[in-house]
């Protein structure tokens, strides 16, 4: 596997990061002022945004990873309140709520499917579906 993700969060992360490395993930964490230069020294599948910065800031951020990276997947993890369009940028919406299984899932199911082409954001319900 050995897929690399960018994390980008404004706290020390306490369980993504352990959880991905355990999954066979590289997994890169960063604050969102110093993504942009670690997107441009190594290659990533795969951008994990958490919106501590504010929902408003990470989306604006996600469309300029879309428009400078195409191709790049890109995940917003959002708290469960957090409403993000069905038109955003971000391929996948992750909530913060989800067990450890259900995050990785997301995460597989991210990496394994196309980044979004500017149609809608996959939202999983809290069902699991």
């Amino acid at each position: 596997m050995n897929e690399n993700i960018l994390l980008i969060t404004g706290n020390d992360d306490t369980y993504r990061q352990p959880l991905l490395e355990a999954q066979g993930y590289t997994v890169l964490p960063v604050k969102l002022g110093d993504a942009l230069r670690a997107l441009s020294s190594k290659s990533f599948q795969l951008v994990l945004i958490t919106t501590e910065s504010g929902i408003a800031e990470t989306l604006a951020f996600c469309e300029q990873l879309k428009s400078g990276y195409p191709d790049l997947r890109v995940g917003v993890l959002a708290q469960r309140a957090e409403y993000v369009p069905q038109n955003s940028c971000a391929d996948i919406v992750v909530r913060a709520q989800y067990s450890p299984a259900k995050f990785l899932t997301a995460i597989r199911r991210l990496l394994e499917g196309t980044p979004n082409d500017g149609g809608a954001v996959l939202i999983e319900d809290d069902n699991g579906t």
